[in-house]
């Protein structure tokens, strides 16, 4: 081999390990993009039965709320409590309810798709 040919050789070796360098890069890029997308995943499925439970607290209490509120009003019309002082209950719960709904609106970010 003559010095020409070795020289091309190691221009060509050295080229290989360049590009060898850059796929390495890339690769790790590439690793750290799907881990970055898997907990993506995680948290986006966390955040999915965190809402779920959410949902489910909620609609518990509105049917809580709810029960309650009729027998308060049953309370009323059976005239076992006074008109006035169940008035006032149903006030506060009405209160509480749009305090809650406030809340809620007010601290929950819109909910964007995965793709």
């Amino acid at each position: 081999m003559d010095l020409e040919d070795r020289d091309w050789l190691e221009n060509q070796l050295s080229r290989i390990s360049t590009k060898l360098d850059q796929l390495k890069w890339i690769q790790a890029k590439l690793d750290r993009i799907i881990r970055s997308e898997r907990i993506h995943t995680i948290q986006g499925e966390s955040l999915m039965a965190l809402s779920e439970d959410i949902l489910a607290a909620v609609a518990e209490e509105t049917t809580v709320i709810d029960s309650f509120i009729a027998l308060v009003q049953g309370l009323i019309d059976n005239n076992t409590i006074p008109t006035a002082t169940g008035q006032a209950i149903l006030s506060a719960i009405q209160a509480n309810k749009a305090k809650v709904e406030a809340a809620i609106l007010a601290n929950t970010p819109p909910v964007t798709p995965s793709p």
